[in-house]
């Protein structure tokens, strides 16, 4: 890939811009299969989820689309770990509320404390699948599911069910990229490669774990952020927007990278691929094209059109790959939410909504890369976040 300046998104001249998308939708080696790697696991989850009807669909497909990125052999090798790490966080979910929920100055604390505790592990743990696994079931089952009035035995029964789709999700990726090992030439050689491997796995935390004062600042304000959307979600009492508190972690895996531009310009660049996947791809395609739909296999044929359009652009830079995570959150969510073509859209207009407010909160309180003195070191141990995975070397 030629070198383009980082200030280079600051073009605003046509042909600028068209010199940094030709760089970064330029094909590189490995880029096609990364591709086809991510469609076939978000498609082929996609197809479980909504044969068997299962809620929250929505997460198993994007953590299937997400984790994917990495490298094959990395998924088989930690898949397992992401799946263990959801499980954990419903053994810990479930303490918490029987615990804390009863008594609502504990309830606020715990969660607090849940935020403070995922923004943490996702700078102190050596595997950042594991941290994405676990944030991302403990707040939404927190926030999403624990939050409103319903019986006990409903809530725990939907928070054993949004473990198991995520879990869905790492295992329909787990055996894309064991079939992708097996049809590579080299796959014997990989997977030699990935047993020695195993056999010398790093440790579960970094070396300065509990020395490290950036980590623990780095939690405050990732606390910070979920508690701000928490609190509007909460003042604002709309039904079907409480998970901005829990997409703030999900935004919050980008890199806070030099590289990706300026502050503006991430926050310009993340507000149009939501638009873009949510309203125009998303959107676009319950009013234009699923009205023409009778079958699954319609359906799934232009999901994978567009799944491979935003798994493109992830497969970028960091500069850009981003947008193409955020646009296939944005596509997912309406498109998996019902079981039928052109289900009620309300949901996922308030879905677009509390998305744009976990990125103004990512903006205001996290995203503070562009200033060098601001930004808080990189983890030089842990694996690059979840949902960028494993930067693809051009």
């Amino acid at each position: 890939m030629s070198t383009i300046a980082v200030a280079g998104l600051t073009r605003t001249d046509f042909a600028g811009i068209r010199e940094i998308l030709s760089d970064e939708f330029r094909p590189y080696a490995g880029r096609t299969e990364t591709v086809a790697r991510m469609v076939a696991a978000c498609t082929v989850t996609t197809v479980i989820v909504m044969t068997f009807r299962l809620p929250y669909a929505f997460l198993g497909v994007f953590y299937a689309f997400v984790i994917s990125r990495q490298k094959p052999e990395r998924i088989v090798h930690n898949g397992f770990s992401a799946v263990a790490a959801s499980a954990a966080a419903v053994v810990y979910v479930a303490m918490g509320v029987q615990l804390f929920y009863d008594y609502e100055v504990l309830h606020f604390v715990f969660l607090a404390f849940t935020l403070y505790l995922v923004f943490y592990l996702k700078r102190a743990l050596t595997n950042d699948s594991v941290t994405f696994g676990f944030g991302v079931t403990a707040t939404v089952a927190l926030t999403l599911i624990w939050d409103r009035p319903y019986p006990a035995e409903t809530h725990l029964a939907s928070t054993f069910s949004l473990s198991f789709v995520v879990a869905l999700g790492t295992l329909v990726a787990m055996a894309v990229a064991w079939v992708a090992l097996q049809l590579h030439p080299t796959g014997r050689a990989v997977r030699s490669e990935g047993t020695s491997a195993a056999q010398s796995s790093p440790p579960l935390l970094v070396s300065d774990a509990f020395s490290n004062q950036e980590y623990a600042r780095f939690a405050l304000k990732g606390c910070f952020a979920g508690l701000l959307c928490y609190i509007v979600d909460s003042s604002v009492a709309w039904p079907v927007i409480m998970g901005a508190c829990a997409e703030t972690c999900i935004v919050s895996a980008r890199p806070l990278s030099p590289g990706a531009g300026t502050r503006n310009e991430r926050l310009f660049v993340s507000v149009t691929a939501l638009i873009v996947g949510g309203i125009v791809f998303g959107f676009g395609s319950h009013g234009l094209l699923l009205p023409f739909v009778d079958s699954i296999i319609g359906f799934i044929l232009q999901f994978a059109v567009i799944a491979a359009l935003a798994a493109w652009v992830a497969t970028s830079s960091p500069r850009l790959s981003y947008a193409g995570t955020l646009g296939a959150m944005g596509f997912f969510f309406p498109m998996v939410t019902g079981f039928a073509p052109n289900p009620r859209l309300a949901r996922s207009g308030a879905f677009f909504v509390d998305l744009v407010l976990a990125l103004l909160a990512f903006w205001l309180v996290l995203d503070r890369a562009a200033d060098p003195e601001a930004s808080s070191p990189a983890n030089p141990h842990s694996s690059p976040p979840v949902p960028l995975a494993i930067p693809i070397q051009h």
